[in-house]
């Protein structure tokens, strides 16, 4: 049961390099003098409304460290919480740490790792306590100054025995400048569940002074995935089958942007309607 929060942080999924501004950089760049550091943080609020009368609540919040090198260090927490009447009120929550590094490989590769404990508080008479350690590794690879790919895969641990894997592949192009195309495809299992297939693909657009807006939809069918690029748990035991979304980076005052977003999700069994706003500043 995983909150929304991928959309206020999309354009990390595009392999830019988000702390020089709201859309990212898509130079590929050079080693610059060593000492520079650069910090990006963020926080985002997100409510939740399931076909199911199910609510849910999550709040999230980032911090990045680059170097001059272009090496990134990204440490995160999430929280959800689920609320139904009939159940009393908050009736499930669970806590996610996500960590990710990320470095160079000269001018046009990059190799990094990440990791996320995710802890499950349970329901009560039906579920116990579960937690999760999701373990993975990517590579992205420049094929000009504006075309990049990228490739990961992800395993979910849970009491010493592996409970689902993810891989994932992507392309990004730049369409004209300032507009960029985003195809991703992710194979997933779980043991509860065979091999399964979905297809994304996401817009963004540059507005100009900073700001950009960005758009999404996922097609296919995926369970329990781990969003290495986005640093998100899609940890529902359901099938998802369709996922629309959009939202937008409004810079406001030097470095600081505002973003507002929403998202659609299909489920085999039910839908879920979200919205989220949030805050990002680089330092």
């Amino acid at each position: 049961m995983s909150p929304f929060l991928a959309l206020a942080s999309c354009f990390a999924a595009l392999k830019l390099a988000s702390v020089d501004s709201a859309a990212g950089s898509t130079t590929i760049y050079q080693a610059q003098s060593p000492g520079s550091i650069a910090v990006l943080t963020s926080a985002y609020f997100s409510f939740g409304s399931y076909s199911t009368s199910t609510k849910s609540l999550a709040s999230s919040a980032f911090v990045t460290l680059s170097d001059s090198w272009r090496s990134y260090y990204t440490l995160g927490f999430q929280s959800l919480w689920l609320i139904r009447d009939d159940m009393g009120g908050k009736y499930f929550s669970q806590q996610l740490v996500p960590v990710r590094a990320s470095w160079p490989l000269g001018s046009r590769a990059g190799l990094a790792v990440h990791y996320a404990y995710l802890h499950e508080a349970g329901i009560a008479l039906y579920s116990a306590p579960t937690v999760f350690h999701f373990f993975g590794a990517d590579g992205s690879y420049w094929l000009s100054r504006t075309n990049s790919f990228g490739t990961s895969f992800t395993v979910a641990v849970s009491q010493g025995s592996v409970e689902a894997t993810a891989y994932r592949a992507s392309l990004t192009t730049e369409i004209v400048g300032g507009v960029f195309s985003t195809s991703q495809m992710v194979l997933s299992r779980a043991t509860w569940s065979p091999q399964l297939f979905s297809f994304r693909q996401m817009l963004s657009v540059s507005l100009g002074g900073g700001s950009a807006t960005w758009m999404h939809s996922d097609l296919g069918r995926r369970v329990f995935y781990f969003d290495d690029v986005l640093l998100v748990a899609y940890n529902q035991r359901d099938v998802q089958t369709l996922s629309l979304g959009a939202g937008m980076a409004i810079r406001v005052y030097k470095q600081w942007y505002v973003t507002p977003a929403f998202e659609f999700d299909k489920f085999d069994p039910y839908a879920v309607t979200y919205g989220s706003i949030g805050i990002r500043a680089i330092f």
